[in-house]
């Protein structure tokens, strides 16, 4: 609970209150002793003028009478300044007063008298014997009463406790005020300190007394701010290493929210980052992967592992880990490893399989009914005949043969150990070659084979044998699907410095969605499968790297543009700098 005053309030008050109990108890005794003092001096000085008085009047000579007497006490009074008067024995005695005791004791006996205005009258007795008898000797004199010679100098001392009173005051004022403002330069700073301002220190003071408590202050800062600079460098650590991670990492607490992805994370599922406090199903379409993080999170498993594909060219294997101690804010942590990669490589494997099978049985089954035919006739067959399945028989081993050199030649490109002889070579007369090869199977299909390479030729860096190849894969691809009259065109463009080759058809085309895949080994559009007979299914694989061997590139249009159907094939590979002065010479 706060208090109502300030403490530089507070503490003003106290220090002047000790300063006025510290001016003010020392008055007040002064006062009282000064009060007895003054009375006390007044008694004494009024007896010892008596004494003197009684002295001097019984030396005196010649006061044997009453006259003498008086002449004697006038003398004495002008001399001691006081007024007194001579009591004989016999009226003093049986008098109670001061006169009486004086009488009765022999010695000097004093009171006073209080007066008017001010004044009080102190008197002195003493016993004497004179020449005209024993008596009592009584001075009388009026002086300032004590209390009122108290006052006058009470009053002084309250005028100078007052002005001390006064000059303490501002300076209380100062040092209350310089008090607080170290104070709540102290606050200040530990305030500062609990925001997070590490660095801040206390520097000044208000006294030893604090010592304690800023070094206590000044120590835990510089040990919160040790800490921290630790816990930063090993969260930058931890960072760097989730960052240069290829697996995606998703951190979540204990209510299953994301706190924290890595770089690569928001690779695989951009804009992840801005999923911050969701749950995992909000920023990730996928429930399977929801209930295992729910599971996790529940403590029931370690690790649960599953598998998601987002999209159809990426599968990832996910593993959601359950920290082992709980209760420091982390719920799980899910890992995203990519295997699209692996999993498109396994279905390479499987369709390479069933189609090396398929591609494998289908002529084999046919060499195989007709050499049977043949041998059961037992030589009986007529010559047509036997020539017909033999004809048969040997166009199947040669598609069998074509299908098996064009496995080695793919597995040798793949494995880099196929030779290639660069040199600069004229693409026109590798397009012409490749033209001269497919006319047979253009002319049975009624497909016109063109050109719209330039007279001159076009110069560029590669392997003849493969240039050719390329070609002739592209071209046996078009011709096969191409409706009846109609033509398989190759075009020429530059792109820098690249020839950029161009094989149109005006086939059915080929799917957007089949287009990423259309160069993979022994990829068929499916409805165009049943028009490909004689194919190998290897021919655009193997041209694609062909090309990247020449540092080039392959891909396909579709449809051809301007139109609604037909695929164009480009691909391109380095010019020869010769042909660019050829080029420009011709221009």
């Amino acid at each position: 609970m706060r208090s109502a005053a300030s403490f530089q309030s507070r503490l003003a008050a106290l220090f002047l209150v000790v300063v006025l109990a510290a001016l003010l108890l020392p008055v007040l005794s002064t006062r009282l002793i000064l009060d007895r003092g003054i009375e006390h001096d007044a008694r004494e000085e009024a007896a010892r003028r008596v004494l003197l008085a009684s002295a001097l009047l019984e030396g005196a000579a010649g006061a044997g009478d009453r006259e003498s007497l008086e002449a004697a006490l006038s003398s004495v009074r002008e001399r001691i300044g006081v007024d007194m008067v001579f009591i004989p024995a016999d009226e003093a005695r049986g008098r109670a007063d001061l006169v009486g005791a004086a009488l009765a004791g022999g010695a000097a006996e004093s009171d006073r008298q209080d007066g008017r205005g001010g004044r009080e009258t102190v008197r002195a007795a003493k016993a004497v014997r004179l020449e005209v008898g024993p008596g009592v000797l009584l001075l009388a004199e009026s002086v300032t009463a004590p209390a009122d010679r108290s006052n006058r100098m009470w009053g002084n001392i309250v005028l100078a406790v007052l002005g001390s009173f006064l000059v303490a005051t501002p300076l209380c004022l100062y040092l209350t005020r310089h008090l607080t403002r170290s104070i709540e330069s102290m606050a200040s700073v530990a305030e500062a300190i609990g925001r997070g301002e590490w660095e801040r220190r206390i520097r000044v003071t208000p006294g030893r007394e604090f010592d304690a408590l800023v070094e206590a202050i000044n120590r835990m800062a510089a040990n919160a701010q040790a800490q921290l600079a630790t816990i930063g460098t090993q969260k930058s650590q931890l960072e760097a290493v989730l960052d240069s991670m290829r697996e995606g990492v998703m951190v979540l607490d204990e209510e299953g929210r994301i706190v924290s992805v890595n770089r690569a994370l928001g690779d695989i599922f951009p804009g992840i980052g801005r999923q911050m406090g969701k749950k995992p199903i909000e920023a990730i379409m996928d429930s399977g992967l929801q209930r295992a993080c729910d599971k996790a999170l529940h403590g029931e498993g370690g690790t649960t592992v599953l598998q998601i594909e987002p999209d159809r060219d990426h599968v990832y294997d996910v593993s959601v880990v359950s920290p082992t101690e709980r209760g420091h804010g982390l719920g799980a942590v899910v890992v995203f490893h990519d295997i699209s990669r692996l999993t498109q490589l396994e279905r390479v494997r499987r369709d390479f399989v069933a189609n090396v099978s398929h591609e494998l049985r289908t002529p084999l089954t046919s060499i195989k009914g007709y050499a049977e035919t043949l041998l059961h006739q037992g030589g009986k067959a007529d010559p047509p005949t036997t020539a017909r399945f033999l004809e048969i028989i040997l166009k199947n081993a040669n598609h069998m043969g074509k299908i098996v050199g064009d496995l080695l030649s793919l597995s040798r490109l793949e494995a880099g150990q196929q030779a290639m002889n660069f040199a600069e070579v004229d693409a026109a007369s590798a397009l012409a070659g490749a033209q001269r090869e497919c006319a047979a199977l253009a002319e049975a299909r009624s497909v016109r084979l063109t050109s719209l390479l330039p007279r001159e030729g076009v110069l560029v860096v590669a392997d003849y044998d493969r240039l050719t190849q390329v070609f002739r894969n592209l071209i046996e691809n078009a011709v096969r699907f191409s409706p009846s009259g109609e033509d398989v065109t190759a075009t020429f463009h530059m792109d820098g410095d690249l020839a950029v080759f161009g094989i149109a058809d005006k086939g059915p085309g080929v799917p957007k969605e089949d287009q990423k895949r259309i160069f993979e080994r022994f990829f068929r559009v499916e409805r165009h499968h049943a028009k490909s007979p004689g194919s190998s299914g290897l021919g655009l694989a193997i041209s694609k790297h062909i090309v990247e061997r020449h540092g080039g590139r392959i891909w396909v249009n579709s449809p051809v543009p301007g139109e609604d159907r037909g695929s164009l094939f480009y691909f391109g590979i380095p010019l020869s700098r010769r042909n660019e002065i050829v080029t420009i010479d011709g221009v």
